[in-house]
């Protein structure tokens, strides 16, 4: 028995995502003298801070076989693109200080 093919539930997965950025300061030399320090740098950084898109699953950042079982994936490139719910990608920030003294 053969199933019938449809689009009904094909949508556009075309997204925009910022991945990784990190931004940071380091403080003049001349400055860290005067408190006993070699460096000191403050940095903020954000993964998958951000993502546009139209798609209206969990995450549109499908691998080949997202979260599918032993019996989805006998037959992997049939299932390429297929949303199996798999956990999105998470956004982190984080916060650093690296002192040298």
């Amino acid at each position: 028995m053969t199933g019938n093919s449809s689009s009904f539930y094909v949508e556009n997965g075309s997204y925009l995502r910022g991945k990784t950025i990190q931004l940071g300061y380091s403080f003049p030399k001349t400055l860290l003298k005067t408190i006993k320090l070699s460096n000191l740098r403050i940095y903020a950084q954000a993964q998958n801070f951000f993502t546009i898109t139209k798609y209206t699953g969990a995450d549109p950042d499908l691998g080949l076989v997202s979260g599918a079982s032993v019996e989805q994936t006998a037959s992997s490139d049939q299932n390429l693109g297929v949303d199996y719910s798999g956990y999105p990608n998470p956004r982190q920030f984080l916060l650093g200080l690296n002192v040298s003294f």
